[in-house]
């Protein structure tokens, strides 16, 4: 009887449940079929691949959704109670994964808005680095030191970021001490010399470099210098310059003194 009874029920209903079937296929496949287009317009757009994978993904699970419940209701079932778990469910995960949603969410503005890139030079919070990596939830950093960071995109959008790489060129500040008895003007002027030869130096009215005495401390006198050069080239010519100034207080006999206390004992 049981078995009769589910051959007239497929009798009754085959065309429906046929019909159902087909939209449920043709509704997955078509959605395939459009989202190929709108991917390719997507990338054409500049947006970046993860982006653009990640959107794709997330639209094409929402359609076929709609597509299921759109076949199951031409069955003649009532989809009130199936939305119904599948939004009591969705807030359920949405509500669970809040933090997990939120650095999506950053990620997805981070990559879209374009701050920063890969290859920059950031300072965030007490972090500094190139940015190796930019992915959906997490911002990669590689320190001076090949040390590597990740920061969460959430944290990324929240905090106040330094683009070191956003502008052509970069200001260096070094600080060299002289001994007292030192010529101030012959230190500049030996100083201003290895600016003039190093090449990375950017030398132009609109770029100007300073060499100027700031601090008379202790056991020495502070000469600043502030001069510019191209961003890529920044750490490498920071150092450089470093060395250049050492061994040309070398040849002319510049002392760079350390700190000392100097005693005298009084006899009566």
């Amino acid at each position: 009887m049981k078995l009769e009874k589910y051959i007239n029920y497929l009798d009754t209903h085959a065309p429906t449940i046929i019909e159902s079937v087909l939209i449920f296929v043709v509704g997955y496949y078509l959605v395939d079929f459009i989202m190929s287009f709108v991917k390719k317009i997507m990338l054409k757009s500049r947006m970046e691949n993860i982006v653009v994978t990640f959107l794709d993904s997330m639209i094409k699970i929402i359609l076929k959704v709609i597509v299921f419940i759109i076949a199951v209701s031409h069955l003649g079932i009532n989809t009130a109670s199936l939305v119904t778990v599948l939004a009591t469910g969705g807030a359920a995960i949405v509500l669970g994964l809040k933090d997990s949603l939120s650095g999506i969410a950053s990620g997805i503005i981070i990559l879209i808005t374009k701050p920063f890139k890969q290859g920059d030079y950031l300072k965030v919070n007490d972090y500094e680095g190139f940015v190796t990596k930019i992915e959906i939830m997490d911002t990669y950093l590689r320190t001076k030191d090949f040390e590597t960071i990740i920061i969460p995109n959430n944290i990324m959008k929240q905090s106040t970021i330094i683009n070191y790489s956003s502008a052509e060129t970069r200001r260096m500040i070094w600080d060299f001490n002289v001994h007292y008895d030192t010529n101030i003007k012959e230190a500049k002027s030996v100083i201003k010399e290895v600016l003039d030869a190093y090449p990375n130096i950017v030398k132009d009215e609109t770029h100007p470099y300073y060499i100027m005495e700031t601090d008379y401390n202790d056991s020495n006198i502070t000469i600043r210098v502030k001069a510019w050069c191209p961003t890529e080239t920044f750490i490498e010519t920071h150092d450089e310059i470093v060395e250049l100034v050492k061994e040309a207080f070398d040849q002319h006999q510049i002392q760079i003194p350390y700190n000392q206390l100097d005693i005298h004992i009084k006899q009566e």
